[in-house]
């Protein structure tokens, strides 16, 4: 009877080990999902100011010239 219940809540056991454990890998994935996300927009806002710089520079250098 023991070794019954003993394996029951063994399995029991082992599955919400995995459920947490797939839990947090989903959550992770997510996070590392919203990281890239958000790099790519910074690297765009970079991108565009340094345009704006170039271009800004640019007429600055033509007005001068």
């Amino acid at each position: 009877m023991k070794k019954k219940y003993l394996i029951k809540y063994s399995f029991e056991f082992v599955v919400i080990v995995i459920g947490i454990s797939v839990s947090f890998w989903l959550n992770e994935l997510s996070i590392d999902n919203q990281n890239e996300v958000e790099r790519i927009k910074v690297l765009n806002s970079l991108k565009m100011e340094i345009k704006e710089i170039r271009d800004y520079t640019f007429e600055r250098e033509k007005t001068w010239m």
